[in-house]
């Protein structure tokens, strides 16, 4: 009688296991964005990463893979079946109230941190395809389209630069918006409400514009698609043009086709690269204020496309690639943890 009772025991506590595990709510798995080698047809991109509040990595998939959330631990993986709008997002914000917005080509979506809620556009995104996305420090909400700049006050729509297709918007210390043209239209800056074109400018020698980031001395880089980087320290030139400082492969840079900027916690600058056709060496470059050092395939860095970075609360830099490549770097050495994953 014993026996049976602990067999009996044992039997119901595997089934409240098993009732808790399929009640868990998200799937929980390691990141296993789709293996896909560099060949035709090949679309997964990690296109942006954003640290949260609570120190979770999101991580932007276009490609069909939706968005991962990372907690130091375990890949969490959100799609339209969870109630993402759209399985390729490609921007993430954190609002002042903790929601995250994800946009991607087809709409927005904001998530409370239990359900997804799509985002009403059609007073004024109508359908446009969403590029970046920034909170300024009044809570207006603004929108890099392909159809320009679309401020949101939480009422009304204000579009500027309807003929530009915008891929990045910062705002800086002095509260002036910064936003970079994909159109040839190169950097504008808004001061309160005009948009003053800084195109045409000193040092400026490209004016396709994929990134805008401002460092902790208040200096404003701009990564260009063919020239290299641009850097603003607030000076002018006596006939009113913004004097940009140019560095390109020439100075050390790894590539000349820069696609996003971070500055990490030691105020040392990180450049990701992405490569034309294969014909070039790619990856990321490090600047410590005097010398750039290059990082590629040969250092643990097996993909010469890099989009987004992002640094965690550890301070590990996470840099995302084409072909759904996500690689961590802990000071020393890369870690590609979807390669990793595709070997399990």
């Amino acid at each position: 009688m014993t026996k049976y009772n602990f067999y009996q025991q044992l039997y119901s506590l595997l089934l409240l296991l098993v009732f808790i595990t399929s009640c868990n709510g998200q799937n929980q798995t390691p990141l296993k964005i789709k293996s896909k080698t560099p060949a035709y047809g090949s679309s997964d991109i990690v296109q942006c990463i954003l640290k949260d509040k609570a120190g979770n990595l999101w991580f932007g998939v276009t490609g069909g893979d939706g968005v991962y959330r990372y907690d130091g631990k375990v890949f969490t993986n959100f799609t339209t079946k969870d109630g993402l709008c759209n399985n390729d997002v490609g921007s993430i914000l954190e609002d002042k109230t903790g929601r995250l917005w994800f946009c991607s080509d087809g709409g927005i979506c904001r998530y409370d941190g239990k359900k997804f809620t799509d985002f009403d556009m059609k007073q004024g995104l109508f359908s446009l395809t969403i590029f970046c996305i920034m909170e300024d420090k009044t809570g207006n909400i603004w929108f890099g389209t392909e159809g320009g700049v679309i401020r949101y006050d939480g009422k009304i729509f204000t579009n500027y630069l309807s003929s530009q297709v915008i891929k990045c918007i910062l705002e800086d210390k002095t509260e002036h918006i910064w936003v970079g043209s994909w159109s040839n239209g190169g950097v504008y800056r808004s001061d309160n409400q005009p948009i003053t074109s800084f195109t045409n400018q000193s040092g400026i020698s490209d004016y396709m514009i994929a990134s805008i980031r401002e460092d902790k001395n208040g200096s404003i880089w701009v990564g260009t698609r063919d020239k290299g980087v641009c850097r603003f320290d607030g000076k002018f030139r006596a006939d009113g043009q913004a004097i940009f400082t140019n560095f390109s492969k020439k100075e050390g840079l790894c590539n000349n086709n820069i696609y996003c900027i971070l500055e990490d916690k030691m105020g040392v600058l990180w450049f990701g690269s992405t490569v034309k056709f294969g014909t070039e060496n790619g990856g990321v470059c490090r600047y410590d204020g005097k010398t750039f050092s290059n990082f590629a395939p040969k250092d643990g860095l097996e993909d010469n496309d890099i989009f987004c970075s992002a640094e965690d609360k550890e301070g590990h830099l996470w840099f995302g690639g084409r072909y759904g490549r996500l690689f961590r770097y802990d000071g020393h050495t890369f870690t590609d943890f979807s390669k990793d994953v595709h070997k399990q």
